[in-house]
């Protein structure tokens, strides 16, 4: 995959090509924006890009600035058999990457290169490192070895340790996820009833608009990771190798779904913060939404600042929720309930 497979990465793509043609590559980068999948085709770019055998172009000390995408190395990278490419998924329940996991990794760190000029090693969500893996590869990034480049990919960097961060060339990619889609603009208008406080029935149907729109965003992600993963690209892997991909790819799922789950449920949270500015006689020009003014002032109306308040606390508690193994329909029907609407 060259660059050229990347163009939503173009400032991305400028960044690492003028490293690595001066000959200047950092040791760790972390690549956030709005899609997992999107991150995860540029780290595999700048991958090639390191390990390509004839690249069609070469710095001064002799890095590939591009990938061909056809030689050995780039085909064994495309089909995820690239010894010199270790690539580090959430793949417990909880989706969270252990600190067994980073050790296992890292015990090959230190270890030469098998067959190209840098190792490289990608963590995909890796806002999901919990405190104890988080601080075994922060000992890592502090003592970095050399040729080595860690490629961090995440849709919530907020929530990597500051020192993570420091330690890291960071990128934002891609495009944001702050203006939700028509349909989730859809469903944050029908929390507004013009005569009267929604009902539990009006609710109930928010709450299965919501779970349908849900589904369609988890079968959209299944069906593009799918055809993203290296599963899809070989005719016989063996078993072991198929058992690995598979995990892999379930958690890659798994991690984007919550990733798009939170992206919508952050649009309520935006817009319940509309209405409690409404019920302060905020400006209008501070509206997250003001295309959905009418809507979100309809609820201000009925609603005293104190519950406005209150509603935003119940949208954190929610995200909280979910990040637990709390069944999903459960904390949403709970919250949807609580709400002052």
């Amino acid at each position: 995959m060259p660059f050229a497979d990347c163009p939503e990465h173009r400032l991305a793509v400028r960044i690492f090509r003028k490293s690595l043609a001066s000959d200047r590559m950092a040791h760790a980068w972390l690549l956030h924006g709005g899609e997992i999948a999107s991150l995860e085709r540029l780290a595999i770019a700048v991958a090639m890009a390191l390990q390509c055998e004839t690249p069609p172009e070469r710095s001064p000390g002799g890095t590939g600035t591009d990938s061909c995408g056809s030689c050995p190395s780039c085909r064994r990278i495309l089909g995820g058999r690239q010894a010199d490419v270790t690539w580090l998924r959430p793949e417990s329940k909880s989706r969270i990457i252990l600190v067994e996991q980073i050790r296992q990794v890292l015990q090959t760190v230190h270890q030469k290169a098998y067959s190209s000029p840098y190792k490289v090693f990608i963590l995909s969500g890796a806002d999901r490192m919990n405190p104890q893996a988080a601080n075994a590869f922060l000992k890592t990034l502090e003592e970095p070895p050399d040729r080595t480049v860690f490629l961090l990919l995440s849709t919530m960097p907020g929530r990597l340790l500051a020192t993570i961060h420091s330690r890291c060339m960071r990128i934002r990619t891609g495009a944001t996820a702050s203006s939700p889609a028509e349909e989730d603009r859809d469903w944050l208008r029908d929390f507004h009833s013009p005569d009267r406080t929604p009902g539990p029935y009006q609710r109930y149907r928010i709450l299965d608009r919501l779970l349908t729109r849900l589904e369609e965003k988890r079968t959209a992600i299944e069906k593009s990771l799918h055809q993203a993963s290296p599963l899809a690209a070989m005719e016989d892997p063996e078993p072991a190798m198929r058992t690995r991909y598979t995990r892999e790819l379930a958690a890659a799922i798994e991690a984007e779904y919550r990733r798009a789950r939170a992206e919508t449920l952050s649009s309520l949270h935006w817009f319940l913060r509309d209405v409690w500015l409404h019920t302060l006689g905020t400006a209008a020009s501070l509206l997250h939404f003001p295309d959905l003014e009418q809507e979100s002032r309809g609820i201000a109306r009925r609603i005293p600042p104190r519950a406005a308040r209150a509603n935003l606390d119940i949208a954190g508690e929610l995200q909280q929720n979910l990040d637990t193994n709390i069944q999903e329909v459960l904390a949403l029907e709970v919250a949807l309930l609580r709400l002052a609407l």
